[in-house]
């Protein structure tokens, strides 16, 4: 059961991270 809330976490830790750097990166074009 550890385990697999521990990859649950990681899964969502990642998509924040790559929800993250999909705004930065519509930032950029916004700003370029």
């Amino acid at each position: 059961a550890e385990r697999s809330w521990v990859l649950l976490e990681m899964v969502r830790s990642s998509r924040k991270l790559r929800f993250g750097s999909e705004q930065l990166a519509q930032r950029a074009k916004i700003l370029a």
